[in-house]
């Protein structure tokens, strides 16, 4: 191999991660995306060495926004060979079952392999105990539809600030960029990490979040049985 291309190798495969903080290999079994990720070229994405198993795109959000880049992305990337699931943007301003119904109308549209998640990020100005019975119908809504559990996704920071306590029991898919793998106060464990918000992405427009399964988590865990 001439010096000139190991070279090259070497710096694509330094800045194939952009983080805060870049894991011991640069690997990642997951992207999450959204609109904010532009325009995604399937083709391109494959050809990355990263390595992704499954992807999960932003599908709706509260009781009316719909995120419509998912219906190009999961069929794109399913016909490329990923596992692919929806996630679903709760807000508290709206009721457990307003948030569901504008989940179900819109992922019941396409073929997935991966269980629904939950993303939990923000209280609306909710206490704890407001929030619990909400998100807990929800959970069980999810269950009744679709026959599992949804994945729970939030940050460290927001789980352990306003969640701390209702999900140590899930499949909990945590975000944190530095100091090291998420810690849960409440003991909770962190199955999927996303430790990077600024993944350059072969094919993809703008950065994405990438994370990777941790502490005996796999893909068979997400996967609708």
């Amino acid at each position: 191999m001439k010096a000139s291309t190991a070279l090259t190798l070497l710096v694509s495969a330094f800045f194939a991660i952009s983080c805060a903080q870049e894991p011991k290999a640069p690997y990642a079994d997951c992207m999450d995306i959204s609109h904010y990720q532009g325009r995604i070229d399937w083709d391109e994405v494959v050809k990355d060495t990263l390595g992704f198993t499954c992807i999960y795109s932003k599908v709706t959000e509260s009781d009316w926004y719909v995120d419509t880049t998912y219906r190009y992305n999961l069929p794109e990337a399913r016909r490329h060979g990923y596992k692919v699931g929806g996630y679903h943007y709760y807000r508290q301003g709206a009721s457990a079952h307003a948030n569901f119904e504008n989940f179900r109308r819109e992922y019941n549209s396409i073929e997935f392999d991966l269980k629904p998640m939950l993303d939990i990020e923000r209280n609306d100005d909710y206490t704890p105990e407001q929030m619990v019975d909400s998100l807990k119908t929800y959970c069980e809504l999810i269950k009744e539809e679709y026959g599992v559990y949804p994945v729970i996704y939030s940050t460290e920071d927001r789980y352990n600030s306003l969640y701390k306590g209702m999900f140590t029991d899930s499949f909990l898919f945590i975000g944190k960029v530095e100091g090291g793998e998420p810690v849960l106060e409440d003991g909770g464990v962190c199955k999927l990490w996303q430790f990077c918000w600024t993944a350059k992405v072969r094919g993809v427009e703008f950065e994405a979040d990438i994370s990777r399964f941790t502490n005996g988590g796999s893909i068979e865990d997400i996967l609708m049985k």
